[in-house]
């Protein structure tokens, strides 16, 4: 009997102490994961890119990263609610993990501003995402409140990590973000490329 009470003693504590586990393991996956949209967040975004950086060193192979902003996304709200605002979001983040590859990897920066990770892409391969995820969303226009449609455009900035530059993640992203930011500048729904650093 005191055998038996010790062995079922040691089940329990053993049960709790993986439910425990659970549950931390569960705690810190959602701290990664952004609650709107399910895509990873922006603690989440930089781990990968860390990992994109040293997979790409040896591979000795370039990646992308593709910064995208939606076009008008305030008026949006401003003009048909939050709730519109949400489901615009939900759409475009359900659309562009729709056009990326299993390799890819895509992440909600903040606010109406996604970020993706291109495994093994240069910059024809990224045009090429962008205008997939262009067409698939002219072709499928979100509902407004007031009856009409209305199509998720986006401005994007596309910066490469390649041998040229050591394929460091370094200014990367800074890249990426001045070049989103003239595509913006040069009139919205486009994608502008980051120049390489001297």
């Amino acid at each position: 009997p005191v055998l038996s009470a010790k062995v079922k003693r040691a089940t329990e504590s053993r049960k709790k102490q993986r439910q425990a586990e659970g549950r931390l393991h569960e705690a810190e996956r959602l701290a990664r994961i952004d609650p709107l949209t399910q895509l990873g967040n922006r603690q989440l975004f930089y781990e990968r890119l860390r990992e994109e950086s040293a997979y790409a060193r040896r591979q000795q192979s370039a990646f992308a990263l593709v910064v995208f902003d939606l076009d008008h996304f305030k008026k949006l709200n401003d003009a048909h609610g939050h709730d519109t605002g949400d489901r615009a979001l939900i759409h475009f983040a359900r659309t562009l993990t729709a056009a990326i590859r299993q390799e890819d990897s895509a992440f909600r920066y903040g606010g109406e501003e996604f970020v993706v990770l291109l495994r093994g892409a240069d910059a024809r391969s990224a045009l090429a995402m962008t205008a997939r995820l262009r067409h698939a969303l002219k072709l499928t226009p979100i509902d407004l409140p007031d009856g009409g449609t209305r199509a998720v455009t986006f401005s994007a900035g596309i910066a490469i990590a390649e041998q040229a530059n050591g394929f460091l993640t370094e200014g990367l992203f800074t890249r990426a973000d001045e070049a989103l930011y003239r595509a913006k500048a040069q009139g919205r729904d486009r994608d502008e490329i980051a120049e390489s650093p001297a």
